[in-house]
């Protein structure tokens, strides 16, 4: 049996720091240093006016790979899952979002809450049942939109570029593949729209190649990368969840019959995968192995600047700068518990409350889990159900269980928990 590897890729940055190019040329970002790597680079009111900024900026950030975080109105910041540039506005989908009853609490019929929205002010939204293809309704707005990229992770040239038939036009294949073995972040740029993969494998057999997909599953890898959707710490150990792969036949096509396909990966080397059918609850399996695993951590500085008790009291930094940080677009991560039981997750998005002293993290990337029989870890539980929460820094937290592939109600439930917030300027 092949010496096989997992990844586990928490947004390792690889792209060395570089200047934000603006309309009249590259110039010098001033008071940017590497602990500061968001910079607003356009801000349009409702009508698509421009308040500040350079639409060629943010253009050229978008084209060159560059993450994208926006602040609609005041007070709700996301990250684009995937950004476009058709014509001369920009385009960013905001998949991350469920069906909220207020800006700290889940409504009870959940949906999906899906956003395009554009440098020419309007947003588009459409709702989907969470578990079935039910249409819970489309419709437009306008808002006022301030758009961020992450500079440090764009420069002038591609690592890689090819054509549509695979011949080279620049860089190195190997360098390429040498970064998808140390598990750093790959973001791709197709024409004019610009994605991440979250997933990348290299081919093990004949021909070299590097393939990637936003969702994947690799059967047959000598190297394949993930991203942690969440981290739970058990006695010491951690434990990463990551969801976005579906099955695929070989290394560049999907299975006809699709199932999701997930992993529980922990320091301890045990790896287990569980598989649901795509769009049904119907489990296809669970497997369990031992596999060598090199862990790879985001290397930017994060910033701790609160911690509230389940009260909501504060024990250090304070409510006011985590406010500023989510209105300032910023990237924002959460702690909960300690090194015998703890959890970390990524803010998938952000809301500030309307009396702007408060900020609650909706976070949806979780699958049900359970305590595992090695105590230092955990698995994905038996009849398994999505739980998405909503955690504020009042102490309350907000739960939300939707079971997996269909439309069925496992309990909207809140109590209190303390938590730590870190933010990346």
């Amino acid at each position: 049996m092949q010496n096989r590897f997992v990844v586990i890729s928490l947004q390792l940055l690889f792209i060395g720091f570089s200047e934000l190019v603006t309309a009249n040329g590259p110039t010098p970002n001033e008071g940017m240093t590497c602990s500061s790597p968001w910079q607003q680079a356009f801000h349009n009111d409702a009508n698509g006016n421009v308040l500040s900024g350079s639409k060629c900026s943010l253009k050229a950030a978008v084209l060159s790979g560059a993450r994208v975080r926006v602040v609609l109105g005041t007070s709700y910041s996301t990250e684009a899952d995937n950004v476009n540039v058709q014509g001369s506005h920009v385009f960013a989908q905001l998949l991350q979002h469920v069906s909220k009853a207020s800006w700290d609490k889940f409504q009870d019929n959940a949906y999906w809450w899906w956003a395009i929205v554009s440098t020419d002010g309007v947003m588009y939204m459409t709702r989907y049942n969470v578990g079935s293809h039910t249409h819970r309704g489309t419709n437009s707005g306008k808002t006022s939109i301030k758009w961020y990229v992450q500079t440090s992770r764009f420069i002038p040239k591609p690592t890689y570029s090819h054509l549509a038939n695979g011949n080279k036009v620049q860089g190195s294949l190997n360098d390429l593949e040498s970064r998808v073995q140390n598990g750093q972040d790959i973001r791709c740029v197709m024409e004019k729209y610009s994605f991440p993969l979250q997933n990348v494998a290299m081919n093990s057999k004949g021909s070299e190649f590097v393939t990637g997909q936003t969702l994947d599953h690799i059967p047959e890898w000598n190297y394949y990368t993930a991203e942690a959707d969440n981290l739970s710490v058990r006695n010491g150990h951690v434990t990463a969840q990551a969801l976005k792969h579906v099955s695929k036949n070989g290394l560049t096509g999907f299975q006809n019959d699709a199932y999701w396909y997930w992993l529980m990966v922990s320091t301890t080397g045990t790896v287990r995968a569980t598989r649901y059918n795509v769009g049904e609850h119907k489990h296809r399996g669970d497997s369990t192995n031992n596999q060598k695993v090199k862990w790879f951590v985001d290397t930017r500085p994060w910033e701790q600047v609160l911690s509230n008790d389940k009260s909501g009291n504060v024990l250090g930094g304070c409510q006011h700068a985590l406010v500023q940080a989510v209105k300032a677009g910023t990237d924002v991560r959460c702690v909960q518990g300690n090194e015998v039981q703890g959890y970390a997750y990524k803010a998938q998005n952000l809301a500030v409350s309307p009396d702007g002293n408060h900020v609650a993290a909706q976070s949806l990337s979780h699958v049900s889990m359970t305590s595992a029989p090695n105590q230092k870890e955990v698995m994905i539980q038996s009849n398994a159900y999505w739980w998405f929460t909503i955690v504020s820094s009042t102490g309350l937290r907000e739960m939300s269980r939707w079971t997996v592939g269909k439309h069925v109600d496992r309990g909207h439930t809140s109590d209190k928990v303390g938590q730590k917030w870190f933010v990346n300027h």
